[in-house]
């Protein structure tokens, strides 16, 4: 599989911004980005190269992140960006990718923003079960269905990665919805998933460092409703 950056947002041309990389959710689209905005700046969006198949990289969250890590490399050469880590499971693969592009030496993470994305190895996480989106009306069956079997795959890759070394990673910022998953998205059942950190759970991965965390209204999905999504 092939992943490439998809641009969303064209800057000016004589912005000095640094170019923000969104990465997909657990869905393995990039829609709700386009939601954002703007930003002001020169933003790529990556979604799952493996989400029309159905299928997973057979070396996990490590296969998954070398590849995006190589498309950021191979459309933007070399310089300094945000990686807009993104929402859920962005946030969570783009701590691998940050630290394979810290190694290359050619890419400079100065930043991460991550978007109600739960630390992975934690044990609220360890514990969850199933996710199911919240749907906009005219959404078909048949992405409904591929979506969910993103959803599905994405758990299993999570929940079979081991914790990668620590880094010096880029300063981080959080954006986490106020509200609990109602029980329409938890197909498993009601999960108590308690924020006992403050961030997420990502305490447990010491070597990020949070340098805001900031509450918006919502649930995990609805905090991207058209009523909400202009607090983010």
């Amino acid at each position: 599989m092939s992943a490439h950056l998809e641009c969303i947002e064209v800057s000016d041309q004589d912005s000095t911004a640094l170019p923000l990389v969104l990465v997909h959710d657990g869905g393995g689209t990039v829609f709700q980005y386009f939601l954002l905005g703007p930003f002001y700046r020169q933003v790529y969006a990556i979604s799952s190269p493996y989400f029309r198949g159905g299928g997973k990289p057979e070396g996990g969250i490590p296969q998954l992140a070398k590849e995006y890590a190589r498309a950021i490399q191979a459309e933007l050469g070399q310089g300094n960006i945000i990686l807009g880590a993104g929402w859920s499971f962005g946030g969570m693969l783009s701590i691998e990718v940050a630290r394979l592009l810290r190694q290359s030496g050619r890419i400079g993470v100065q930043g991460l923003l991550m978007i109600d994305s739960i630390c992975p190895w934690s044990s609220n996480y360890k514990s969850r079960g199933r996710v199911r989106p919240t749907y906009r009306k005219n959404t078909s069956d048949a992405v409904k269905a591929k979506v969910n079997r993103s959803f599905d795959n994405a758990r299993d890759l999570l929940h079979e990665w081991a914790r990668p070394p620590t880094f010096e990673a880029p300063p981080a910022v959080m954006i986490q919805a106020s509200d609990a998953l109602t029980r329409q998205n938890l197909p498993d059942g009601e999960q108590d998933l308690e924020d006992q950190d403050g961030q997420l759970g990502w305490s447990e991965y010491p070597c990020l460092h949070f340098v805001s965390v900031v509450t918006v209204p919502g649930d995990h999905f609805s905090m991207f409703a058209d009523d909400k999504v202009r607090l983010i």
